[in-house]
């Protein structure tokens, strides 16, 4: 047991000090001589905040009404300082800690449920994605949500859903895409008859997204969904499916297309786009559709065979969902991917590693060719969409498995009663 703290501190230590060395060097380089939009732009918004001016109302956000708590705490570390390169530090170290406190949730998951990889792969893992994404994981505010739907999943699995319901509101208000795994978590309760339980996790989530957006229901409700608003009228993202294909037919010759930076970031035009745009809105209901029958019959077949269903089955269709949302949208900005960061390490080996390789193509692409792809030099491009069907291709893979094939060995065990 000791053996076993020694080498989680010093693991935890390692991804701590991955993340705090790339992130002085991002500093210096990047963030001081003003390159990098994203933090430029947060900062703005807490500025505006501590002015005491109204998100929606008296400035654009185009995030969900939570995402500005992210943006705000660097600010009160700093004691309301203005200068950027203080709140950038900020930022850094709030980052460091949204991400220890990941790994040690890891621990406690792994040690208290099976999964395919004992605690000590699982962490080793999710070091490695973490230094893996360490050139952009510290100056997004993805850690946020990602660490509120991690403790949303181990609600569920604790038989909590009213708690994990109001996590998984509080995820939603903070960054949308935890809306999609609210099937996924429905159904792993309804296949087990527990249908109070479903209702009281609907609750909490109705509960945590009132909270977060009565406020400005009351004080600017006309201009509340105007952030939706501003992601409807986007094109196909530099890094999506469609632009990389896109990409990869003007570097072929086959169409003309080049890249406008709107919206907050680069956008790929080309004259076919303006027709292919509702397809890929129009298709991903379908799709989501067969992931979410498929889980159904995934999750009622282990739950008549062994009256159980295996805490990897609700990671493996978590995944699932948020690949499918990943890559079905036209937006895929690389800060994405840290959506499976907590997830990933409960997969089995195998599928784990695939997301490794996932990260590391999305780090060749940004930022280390970001400058050539907006060139369309082949070798960006021709990365840009392996990592693109390197995604739909684990994604096709995952959801093919069967129930016996995937993770029916992998039962529900405690090392502690848990509360039902």
């Amino acid at each position: 047991m000791r053996a076993f703290f020694r080498r989680f501190y010093w693991l935890l230590l390692l991804q701590i000090s991955a993340l705090f060395g790339v992130g002085i060097y991002v500093l210096y380089r990047v963030i001081v001589t003003g390159q990098q939009l994203d933090m430029l732009h947060y900062h703005a918004v807490a500025e505006a905040l501590m002015r005491g001016e109204l998100p929606y109302r008296d400035f654009l956000l185009e995030y969900p009404p939570l995402s500005v708590v992210a943006f705000v705490l660097p600010k009160f570390l700093i004691f309301g300082s203005s200068s950027f390169t203080l709140y950038a530090w900020a930022f850094l170290g709030q980052a460091g800690l949204a991400s220890a406190l990941l790994g040690i949730w890891l621990v406690r998951l792994t040690s208290r449920w099976s999964f395919p990889m004992r605690a000590q792969a699982s962490l080793t893992l999710y070091v490695t994605l973490v230094i893996s994404g360490a050139f952009l994981l510290p100056w997004r505010y993805d850690l946020f949500p990602v660490l509120l739907t991690a403790v949303a999943f181990e609600f569920i699995l604790r038989r909590r859903p009213g708690a994990c319901g109001f996590f998984l509101g509080l995820g939603t208000a903070a960054k949308l895409y935890p809306l999609v795994l609210v099937p996924i978590f429905g159904l792993y309760l309804l296949c087990q008859n527990m249908r109070r339980d479903f209702y009281r996790m609907l609750f909490g989530g109705a509960i945590a997204l009132i909270l977060c957006i009565l406020p400005f229901l009351i004080l600017s409700p006309a201009s509340l969904l105007n952030f939706i608003h501003y992601h409807q009228q986007r094109g196909f993202e530099i890094g999506s499916l469609g632009a990389g294909l896109g990409a990869l037919a003007h570097v072929l010759g086959w169409s003309i297309a080049r890249y406008d930076f709107v919206f907050g970031g680069l956008q790929l035009e080309a004259p076919w786009t303006v027709r292919a745009l509702p397809w890929v809105t129009g298709a991903m209901p379908g799709l989501f559709l067969i992931v979410i029958l498929r889980c159904a019959f995934v999750f009622k077949q282990s739950w008549l065979k062994e009256k159980l269903i295996p805490p990897y089955e609700l990671a493996r269709f978590t995944v699932i969902a948020l690949l499918l949302f990943m890559i079905g949208n036209k937006v895929l900005s690389p800060q994405y991917l840290f959506w499976l960061l907590p997830f990933a390490p409960l997969l089995t080996r195998k599928q784990a590693w695939q997301i490794f390789a996932l990260f590391a193509l999305t780090t060749l692409i940004y930022p280390l060719l970001f400058a050539q792809l907006q060139r369309f030099e082949p070798i960006a491009v021709v990365i840009l969409n392996l990592r693109n069907f390197g995604m739909l291709l684990t994604l096709v893979a995952m959801l093919s498995l069967r129930a016996s094939d995937s993770g029916q060995n992998f039962r529900l065990v405690r090392t502690n009663p848990v509360p039902n």
